[in-house]
């Protein structure tokens, strides 16, 4: 490994480990004063929004890691056709797993007061938009 590519994987190595502390900062920090400004029930449903809209990141099913792997591999044997076939195929994945991630966002929007009766409906039209915003966004 020459010295360029050595710097080129410090960058990026740098920047994961910053963008990884980041979001747990915020993990940390934020809940503190969102508990403080926000009511039990505003408080209760925005954490139930940002943890259905984590199950959406389960819907990669590891294959982004993957692409990064037999990427590489293929690239390191100049093997570009493979490439272009992993690169599509993954793209194909990963389309539809988007696709179920804002179907069931969706469903589960849709569903909300049935599937948490609890929720105050005062709160349900704006939980189903803010539950559509974070997983769609997200």
């Amino acid at each position: 490994m020459n010295r360029k590519e050595k710097l080129v994987l410090l960058k990026n190595a740098t920047a994961n480990l910053a963008r990884g502390s980041a979001a747990a900062i915020v993990a940390v920090i934020l809940p503190p004063f969102l508990v403080r400004l926000m009511s039990a029930d505003s408080y209760s449903a925005w954490s139930l929004i940002l943890q259905l809209s984590a199950f959406i990141g389960y819907l990669d099913f590891g294959i982004q890691t993957a692409i990064g792997r037999f990427v590489a591999h293929a690239n390191e044997r100049g093997d570009t056709e493979r490439r272009d076939r992993i690169v599509s195929t993954a793209t194909v994945a990963l389309s539809i797993a988007g696709l179920l991630g804002i179907g069931g966002s969706i469903g589960t929007a849709i569903g909300l007061g049935r599937l948490f009766p609890q929720m105050p409906s005062l709160l349900l039209g704006d939980a189903r938009t803010a539950l559509l915003v974070v997983a769609v966004g997200g």
